[in-house]
C-alpha cells in the first residue's frame, strides 16, 4: 500500500512531463507578460473598440500570446454573428467526427464521389473560403440535409467548450429561420488548439493547420498588420515588446 503514493506522484508527474513537451501545459503568466497584454489591450480599446461602441458598433478582440501564455480579450464572450469563421469550427467537426472519430458510434460516414473529394472540399472551403464547398460538407455531415449537419456541428462546439457558436444557416442563405453565431474567445480558442495539436487530435491539429497556412485569400491576417500598423500610430511612445505570435491569434468578427 505504501507504494501506491510514489506510483500516483510517478504517474502525475510523467503526464506533466508529456504535456510540458507538446507544449499543451497551461504557462504561468509572469507578471510582464500580463502588463504587456492589458497595454496592448488598452491601445486597442482606445484606438478601435472604444471609438467604434461610440458609433453604435459592436467591435470584440480576443489575443493569446502562444509564448508567455498571457491572454485577453475585449468583448470576447459577446456573441455576435459571422460569416467565413463559421468553416474553421466545420472544419474541426469534419476532423472529430469523419476522420478521426473517438467511437464507433460517433463516426459520420463521408463516401466519396470520387477519389480525395473530401480533401478537395476542405481545401476549397479553407483556402479560397469557398461556401459550395462549406455548404456542400454540411450537408455531407447531415447525410444529405444540411440542418442535420449543421446539428452535428453544434454538438461539436457545446463538446469543446465553444459555447457561444452555432450554425443556424448555410453560407449565403438569408437568415430566416436562424443566423450563424460565435464570438472573439471561441475563435481563439479554437486557432489556439489548432495550433497546440490539441484539436481532436495532434495529428488532425497538424493537417488543419496546414489548410490555414495555405489560405490564398488571407484577408484576417493582412488585417491583423494592418492593426499593428495603427496601433503603432496611435500610442508609439507606450508601444511594449510584443512577439509575433500574439498578433497570428488577434481576431476581429
Amino acid at each position: 500500500a505504501s507504494v501506491q503514493p510514489l506510483m500516483a506522484e510517478g504517474i502525475a508527474d510523467g503526464i506533466d512531463l508529456y504535456f510540458e513537451k507538446k507544449d499543451m501545459k497551461k504557462k504561468v503568466v509572469s507578471g510582464e507578460a500580463a502588463e504587456k497584454m492589458n497595454t496592448l489591450l488598452e491601445i486597442i480599446g482606445e484606438g478601435f473598440i472604444y471609438p467604434a461602441e461610440a458609433q453604435k458598433e459592436q467591435w470584440a478582440v480576443s489575443v493569446l500570446d502562444l509564448k508567455t501564455g498571457a491572454e485577453g480579450d475585449l468583448n470576447g464572450d459577446v456573441k455576435m454573428a459571422s460569416a467565413s469563421v463559421m468553416k474553421v469550427f466545420l472544419m474541426a467537426t469534419i476532423y472529430d467526427r469523419v476522420c478521426y472519430p473517438a467511437s464507433e458510434d460517433r463516426h459520420i460516414s463521408f463516401e466519396e464521389s470520387y477519389d480525395g473529394e473530401l480533401k478537395q472540399l476542405i481545401t476549397d472551403m479553407i483556402t479560397v473560403s469557398d461556401n459550395t464547398a462549406a455548404n456542400t460538407l454540411l450537408e455531407r455531415l447531415g447525410n444529405g440535409d444540411a440542418t442535420a449537419g449543421m446539428a452535428v456541428v453544434n454538438e461539436f462546439c457545446q463538446e469543446n467548450g465553444y459555447t457561444q457558436t452555432s450554425f443556424g444557416r448555410k453560407f449565403l442563405e438569408a437568415p430566416a429561420t436562424g443566423d450563424n453565431w460565435t464570438s472573439a474567445n471561441d475563435c481563439r480558442n479554437l486557432l489556439a488548439s489548432i495550433w497546440q495539436g490539441t484539436c481532436v487530435n495532434a495529428e488532425a491539429s497538424g493537417k488543419m493547420l496546414e489548410y490555414l497556412k495555405n489560405q490564398t485569400v488571407p484577408g484576417k491576417f493582412r488585417l491583423v498588420f494592418r492593426i499593428r500598423m495603427r496601433l503603432q500610430q496611435i500610442r508609439p511612445e507606450n508601444w511594449p515588446v510584443i512577439t509575433d505570435s500574439m498578433w497570428k491569434m488577434i481576431l476581429q468578427l
